[in-house]
């Protein structure tokens, strides 16, 4: 049995939405900016115009983000051999769109080297009982802050990027509190 149920939703109030993903690798850095739509319209959100994209880092320096192909995707282009982020560095993020001003602030925490980094083939017994490769690495986790840790990971090159791939690490720990440094 199925029946239609047709659903009258108000339309609300468009918000901006800001996606961004900054980091310290060489490269053009994007922040993309679009507006909210219908909860049942299935075309892409539109893109948010014309705003003044900014960030300014603990040093005073400024990185201006400009949308040259109007499809609200801001960029950055560093000279040659620069980077935007900085270990142990303060960044605001200031947008201002339709006489709007949105701000952020984040901190670029020091990352710990890594000390080794180690693999085996295990048949059915490691921590998902599959049968793979299963690798891990040691590192001193920084102590005195709370640290997390993204652990990205590929397989024959390709970033693995799903949700169900995501592996996070506070302060390092395999489990407990306790474990900083």
């Amino acid at each position: 049995c199925e029946k239609v149920i047709d659903i009258k939703l108000d339309q609300g109030t468009s918000q901006l939405a800001v996606d961004a993903f900054l980091n310290n690798k060489p490269g053009t850095q994007v922040i993309k900016l679009t507006t909210t739509a219908g909860y049942f319209n299935n075309a892409p959100c539109p893109a948010a115009i014309g705003a003044t994209v900014n960030i300014i880092d603990s040093d005073s320096n400024v990185f201006n983000f400009i949308d040259n192909s109007g499809t609200g995707k801001y960029e950055w282009i560093p000279s040659a051999g620069d980077t935007l982020i900085r270990q142990a560095h303060l960044y605001t993020l200031t947008i201002n769109y339709n006489g709007e001003q949105y701000r952020a602030t984040s901190f670029a925490f020091p990352v710990p080297p890594v000390d080794s980094l180690n693999y085996e083939y295990l048949k059915g017994n490691g921590p998902s009982s599959a049968e793979a490769n299963y690798a891990s690495f040691y590192a001193r986790d920084i102590a005195g802050m709370p640290n997390f840790y993204w652990i990205k990971s590929f397989v024959n090159g390709t970033f693995l990027n799903n949700p169900s791939d995501l592996i996070v690490s506070q302060d390092g720990a395999f489990g407990g509190d306790g474990a900083d440094g």
